[in-house]
């Protein structure tokens, strides 16, 4: 097609030729010698701006025409029959000042260059997007190429005489599409949305993102990018409403990785980090920024603390990988604030998505393929759901018992593997879920019941309660002492909260004076950037360090000595006490873990323990990894082996009774509650009234 170009276009091509020829010739080259593998240059903003301030502010107003002479420079300058080469110019880097919020996207931004972060949460297939179609004339035959516009199919006006056409127009005549001779490009619609990082409950804006070129398929739903585009106004041949939505054509994007790169951190900030790093109480004050409003808790606080830095993610030679994220369930009574210490990790976590178990679906809080009539046209989509926009990051979800058995089976994979497989409608993907999970529950029996089996008070699987470094009880035990305290805690929080409302008052700020410990030691802002700072650090288990871990271990398991001794702690536990020992070490900023952090991270893993299995030389992990501990388990034993023992004659349930006391100490309603159990599983039958026998 001839291309007509103003005296002004001449003007730009020229000047973006000169910048070209002076500062991306070896990139051009590379472009020759790898095209068609490569379809894009690459160009700074900051190269734009030196060579020349104006044109760097044409480029942010007129992107679209600035991006058109700069492609027709490169035409001009490639060799051969590159000249014809569909290349697109890609503008990276952009200032500051053309960064903005999703949000704060407006009028004014329409047609100029801007950039932001976001999330993508939807993505669908690549497909074809007409560039120039080729349509031949019924009349005379001659083919006309014709440039479809914003997406919108259109056929040529007449056929034009100055591509050898007869003149006539579209009324007198038909146009018939020729596929082969039409140019395409490979396009992708995708979703965005802000950033989830926990500081606000509104939801957050979401915008639609076309991608072309070679920037088609490079991202899927979970993804974190920093996106330059150029927003424009929705157009529909459908619809007479002159309100109109927005999206953005992507010009270029960049995947981010985990380095928080949209909180910014000073050299100030640094410097601050270092100094509080070096501080010996710096481990108290960071438990006194954990909910202050909650009085006490002080154990549990300091698992919330360490799962915020995290262990140190690991991948061995021969490719295996081992999780540094730290997952954490809550269980206990009602009314103990579970809640909202989960939702304030969720503030607290440079990267936190908080969810309900109420609400949330499987697909909402893994990922799914759907087949979205609005967004995808009919065809079906990947998104991404919370776990996987949490990636890097903490997901908190409250009320995790509330879930359905299937949204919480979706779950295994992604705690432990911490990835999501996605197998439906054609598509196959997977999703990273590099997250540490902070989790709540209720007992099903009103109550938490000490020393009783986890699995058997939560509505959760044996196999997900297993993937939790730490299970706290949170118990409400009523104690004078505690209870005055408590009180007292809670009605000061009330008071400072009125008294914030009015600070100029002067009775308000005596009031703030004197409940300053429910202020936070560290703001949550402060304590989100120094987070981000310390997970840039990955310590290494110093020898002094392992070799406390490996003897507390190892005297653990002693315990269980012999083989008809329940097992008191696993390999799971090993490994939590490794990612604890190494959150420690990053919150000091160290590069090593040394005794300290491993002393922690055994007191930590002890507590919990203690709780959960109980104290002294008896303790029985199955009380938290399944749903049978060994003492029932042997109780179990014993009642298959006496009713074993009769053979086909069967025993009666008095008989059971009586053998099971006298070679069990089994008390009548233990027994027939075993017994029960039996009947459901199939391993025992009542064939006849009260006469009991084997399942052969």
């Amino acid at each position: 097609m001839p291309i007509h170009r103003t005296e002004h276009d001449e003007m730009m091509v020229m000047q973006w030729g000169r910048l070209l020829r002076q500062e991306c010739m070896e990139d051009i080259r590379e472009l020759e010698d790898m095209y068609p593998d490569m379809r894009s240059l690459y160009i700074e903003f900051g190269t734009v701006d030196d060579f020349d301030a104006d044109m760097a502010l044409s480029l942010l107003d007129n992107p679209r025409e600035c991006i058109q002479a700069a492609r027709d420079a490169l035409r001009d300058i490639m060799r051969g029959d590159m000249a014809d080469a569909d290349i697109d110019i890609r503008i990276t880097n952009l200032p500051r000042d053309a960064h903005i919020d999703i949000r704060d996207l407006r009028g004014r931004h329409l047609g100029k260059l801007i950039s932001f972060d976001a999330l993508v949460t939807k993505a669908v297939q690549v497909r074809n997007d007409i560039r120039i179609a080729a349509f031949q004339c019924a009349r005379c035959g001659a083919i006309i190429r014709h440039v479809m516009e914003d997406q919108l199919y259109s056929e040529p006006l007449e056929c034009y005489r100055e591509q050898d056409g007869c003149g006539r127009s579209g009324g007198t005549t038909r146009f018939r599409l020729i596929p082969e001779l039409t140019k395409t490009e490979d396009v992708q619609k995708i979703e965005c949305q802000e950033p989830l990082d926990g500081a606000g409950a509104t939801p957050p804006a979401r915008i639609s993102v076309w991608l072309t070129g070679e920037l088609a398929g490079s991202v899927t739903a979970g993804n974190r990018i920093i996106l330059n585009g150029i927003p424009r106004m929705i157009t529909s041949q459908r619809s007479k409403s002159t309100v109109m939505d927005t999206d953005v054509m992507a010009v270029s994007l960049e995947i981010q990785g985990q380095d928080f790169d949209e909180l910014e951190i000073t050299d100030e900030d640094r410097e601050r980090f270092e100094a509080d790093a070096r501080d010996p109480d710096l481990y108290q004050h960071m438990i006194a920024s954990i909910s202050p409003s909650i009085k006490g808790r002080e154990m549990e606080k300091a698992g919330l603390l360490l799962q915020l830095f995290g262990g140190v993610p690991k991948t061995l030679d021969d490719g295996t990988r081992l999780r540094g994220d730290i997952h954490i369930l809550l269980v206990g009574d009602p009314g103990t604030a579970k809640s909202a210490m989960v939702y304030y990790s969720s503030m607290l976590a440079p990267r936190g998505v908080f969810a309900s178990g109420k609400s949330t679906s499987a697909a909402g809080l893994t990922a799914t393929a759907t087949k979205d009539g609005e967004f995808g046209e009919g065809r079906w989509t990947l998104e991404a759901g919370a776990m996987v926009l949490a990636d890097m990051g903490m997901l908190c979800v409250d009320e995790i018992d509330k879930m359905s058995e299937g949204d919480r089976s979706a779950l295994h994979e992604g705690m432990e593997q911490q990835r999501i497989s996605i197998n439906k409608a054609g598509i196959s993907a997977t999703l990273s879920t590099r997250c540490s999970i902070l989790a709540a529950a209720n007992p099903k029996h009103g109550r938490f019941i000490p020393h009783e089996p986890l699995a058997a008070q939560i509505d959760l699987p044996d196999t997900l309660l297993s993937r939790f470094d730490l299970i706290f009880s949170i118990r409400d035990i009523p104690n004078k002492k505690n209870d005055a305290d408590i009180s007292s805690h809670i009605l000061a929080a009330h008071t400072r909260g009125g008294a914030l409302a009015n600070p100029g008052d002067a009775d308000m700020r005596e009031i703030l004076e004197q409940t300053d410990e429910i202020k936070p030691y560290f703001p949550i802002d402060y304590i989100r950037k120094y987070v981000a700072y310390a997970k840039r650090i990955r310590p290494v288990l110093s020898a002094e360090a392992a070799a406390v871990i490996r003897d507390h271990y190892v005297n653990i398991r002693r315990l269980g000595d012999g083989e008809d001794q329940p097992v008191p702690i696993t390999a799971r536990q090993l490994e939590g006490y490794v990612r604890l020992a190494e959150a420690s070490a990053r919150m000091r900023l160290s590069k090593w873990v040394e005794v300290e952090d491993a002393i922690r991270a055994i007191d930590l893993i002890e507590y919990y323990l203690s709780e959960m299995t109980g104290d002294g030389n008896i303790r029985d992990i199955d009380m938290v990894m399944t749903s049978m501990p060994k003492s029932q388990r042997d109780q179990v034993a014993l009642i298959l082996d006496i009713i074993r023992s009769a053979g086909s004659v069967g025993l009666t349930m008095d008989e059971v009774i009586e053998m099971a006391h006298s070679r069990g100490n089994m008390s009548e309603s233990r027994t027939r509650a075993v017994v029960n159990r039996l009947k459901r599983q199939g391993d025992i039958m009542e064939p006849r009234f009260e006469i009991l026998k084997i399942v052969e």
